[in-house]
């Protein structure tokens, strides 16, 4: 090989050297760089930040729905079993009306006629005697 072919050579590894040399320089400086490195980890930690408060929000409203949406169907459960409770109520009271008035049917057809008879003349006797005792009086 000749000279001015290494010598060429020689200046290819320089410049291969040099660059290599820069990108190592300036990865150290930017290692050295603190506060430009502080400052890119809090652009990224905001970022994360904001991010994460997007998703929170998302799945709050996401949340509210299926809550809201719980609610309204529990609600309508609870309006129909009310109604259905209800429903019953108001047929037992009636069921238990009829009871009562067939029983106080059934306890006045069951009166003997002379119980009346005794009422209705035990009265008359009351009526007599009260005329008597105030015609006497009167005397």
């Amino acid at each position: 090989m000749s000279e001015s072919g290494e010598e060429e050579k020689l200046q290819r590894e320089i410049e291969e050297l040099r660059g290599e040399l820069g990108e190592t320089v300036e990865a150290l400086v930017h290692k050295v760089d603190v506060p430009a490195r502080a400052a890119e980890f809090k652009d990224e930690t905001l970022e994360r930040a904001a991010e994460l408060k997007d998703e929170a929000l998302e799945r709050a409203a996401d949340v509210k729905d299926e809550a809201l949406e719980r609610g309204a169907e529990l609600k309508d459960d609870a309006v129909e079993r009310v109604a259905d409770v209800k429903d019953r109520m108001l047929g037992r009271a009636a069921d238990l009306k009829d009871q009562v008035m067939r029983r106080g049917r059934t306890a006045l057809s069951r009166t003997p006629k002379k119980r009346w008879a005794l009422v209705a003349g035990s009265g008359l006797a009351v009526i007599v005697v009260t005329v008597l005792v105030r015609r006497g009086g009167s005397r």
